[in-house]
């Protein structure tokens, strides 16, 4: 509708007209955003289900992946504890035969100087020699026990529970056979006690170097 102000004057357009292509430009607007909307929900849903074939296709690849890292790092642990557990066997073997040699020789202490006590029964050549013999053995055995000595130290480490109480029971029995050796003889129970004493301290660290306890 056209409302004229009076001759001469050009026609105005209602307000009710304006108010109505105001709220049809707001129609519009809202029409826009709902289609811009629906297609933002379309391109999402779209993605959302090509992630999804993605995904399905990938995991079993991310999977194996994982499991091949995880393998290795297994694989590698296992690489380092056979060997720390072969190095361990060796040492250990190498203890279990020195231990054995120093026992080995404490009983041919008791024996030899059995047989040179006795030495009307057991001996039959020249008496003189024999002892000679016995001079040198004294002398061959001091120097084997000095340097088993040495020999059980750089096992201390390998065993700090019991590293220290084996050195200290070989010291005693060292200490020991050399008194046979000043005195031509001793207390065999004594020495025996003794023996027994290292002994059970070698088999401890026999054990404690393969990390058995």
């Amino acid at each position: 509708m056209t409302t004229y102000l009076g001759r001469g004057s050009r026609p105005r357009m209602e307000w009710s007209s304006l108010d109505s292509v105001r709220a049809r430009s707001r129609l519009f607007d809202k029409v826009i955003i709902a289609i811009d909307y629906n297609r933002a929900v379309n391109y999402t849903m779209d993605f959302l289900a090509h992630f999804k074939d993605i995904a399905s296709i990938a995991t079993p690849f991310i999977i194996a992946a994982f499991g091949f890292i995880i393998n290795s790092t297994i694989q590698k642990q296992n690489k380092l504890a056979e060997r720390s557990s072969a190095l361990a066997k060796q040492w250990a073997d190498e203890f279990a035969k020195s231990s054995s040699d120093i026992d080995e020789k404490a009983t041919s202490v008791v024996a030899t100087y059995f047989k040179l006590k006795n030495k009307d029964s057991f001996v039959t050549g020249d008496i003189d020699e024999e002892l000679k013999k016995f001079d040198q053995y004294i002398r061959d055995t001091a120097y084997f026990l000095a340097i088993e000595r040495l020999r059980l130290e750089k096992f201390v480490p390998l065993a700090p529970r019991n590293g220290d109480d084996l050195l200290a029971a070989f010291d005693e029995l060292h200490k020991e056979i050399l008194t046979w050796f000043s005195n031509k003889g001793g207390d065999v129970e004594k020495l025996r006690a003794k023996q027994a004493k290292f002994n059970s301290l070698s088999r401890r660290l026999h054990r404690e170097i393969l990390e058995l306890d």
